[in-house]
This record gives C-alpha cells, sequence and structure tokens, in this order.
C-alpha cells in the first residue's frame, strides 16, 4: 500500500459483490447474444453436425 491509501473492509466487500453481479450477468448477456445469432441466422450448431450425408454406413460400422 502507498502512504495515504486508506482501504477499508468495506471497500473488499464492494470489489467482492461487483465480481458477483458481473457473474451473473455474463451467463445471461452470452444467452442474449446466442438468441440474437439464431434470430439473423447464425445457427449455435456447427454445420458439421447438421447433415447425415457424411456419415458413416451401418456396413462400415459391422465386422
Amino acid at each position: 500500500m502507498e502512504y495515504g491509501d486508506v482501504r477499508t473492509r468495506g471497500d473488499d466487500q464492494l470489489v467482492l459483490d461487483g465480481i458477483a453481479t458481473a457473474a451473473t450477468i455474463a451467463p445471461v448477456e452470452a444467452m442474449h447474444a446466442a438468441i440474437l445469432n439464431y434470430v439473423l441466422g447464425q445457427y449455435p450448431v456447427p454445420d458439421d453436425f447438421l447433415g447425415v450425408d457424411k456419415a458413416a454406413s451401418p456396413s462400415l460400422l459391422t465386422v
């Protein structure tokens, strides 16, 4: 600490409260962004998972 720097226990609690608030807001904002991307046509699932044309045939799965 620098000379004249005064911190109290309340300041530390205020920082912790701010971190807790940010931790609860971030996931909600991520959901909002996901919904907006979906509405704009950017689907949340990569194209690799959508089609079955590249899927292995059942004959490849048997010996």
